[in-house]
């Protein structure tokens, strides 16, 4: 069965007692205090223990919950800040979330990127390292024959002594090295043909340091 709305709440306060009123919302009930006939103003907000409440789950590609919330009938839920997955972009949600009248999972909605990107890897040498591995990598090879990266470093922290051809170029593209190391040189790789089976991702170079 459900309560009884009550338009006004009896407060004592010694021999006294007064009236205030409420006024019924979504999220509850309103109290308002009025006061030298002036307008109701809002003193406190309670919660109506018969409100119909409902799960709302916000879930990554993978099933993964971001975010899990409570939400009164008829309210909007708050949608997570948006994640990330690597080689995609975050395009919304799978459904609306507002006017929640039902339990209800809403998955993140992604479209792959297809930009042909290189990569340079994020390294951190241990203190006395000696050598150090630096991969440049490419994502969505379009099937490349001809590439020339430019190298620019601090040559007075940073010393490169070697650069090894990776995977994503075995079979169909040589690497020239340049003669010297040095801020500014350049790695240029040239190819005649490629078939179609070739074509993959995976790292292109990696770079060997001295610090």
């Amino acid at each position: 069965m459900r309560g009884v709305e009550k338009r006004s709440v009896q407060i004592s306060k010694g021999e006294s007692t007064h009236s205030i009123p409420c006024a019924a919302s979504s999220g509850g009930y309103k109290l308002f205090l009025l006061k030298d006939g002036s307008e109701p103003v809002c003193v406190a907000t309670a919660i109506d223990p018969f409100a119909k409440i409902f799960s709302v789950t916000f879930v990554d590609w993978n099933g993964a919950v971001v975010s899990k919330q409570q939400v009164s009938a008829g309210d909007s839920a708050a949608p997570p800040p948006a994640p990330k997955r690597d080689g995609y972009f975050f395009v919304g949600w799978d459904r609306e979330f507002s006017k929640i009248n039902s339990d209800c999972i809403i998955a993140a909605q992604y479209k792959a990127n297809v930009t042909p990107t290189l990569c340079v890897s994020s390294v951190s040498a241990t203190a006395g390292a000696k050598n150090v591995a630096v991969r440049i990598s490419v994502r969505n090879n379009p099937g490349i024959l001809g590439l020339k990266i430019r190298l620019s470093y601090n040559d007075d922290a940073l010393t490169l002594t070697k650069a090894v051809s990776g995977e994503a170029f075995d079979n169909y593209l040589t690497m020239t090295p340049p003669r010297k190391f040095t801020s500014g040189c350049n790695l240029l790789w040239d190819g005649v043909e490629i078939q179609t089976e070739d074509v993959r991702d995976g790292d292109i170079v990696t770079l060997w340091t001295h610090s």
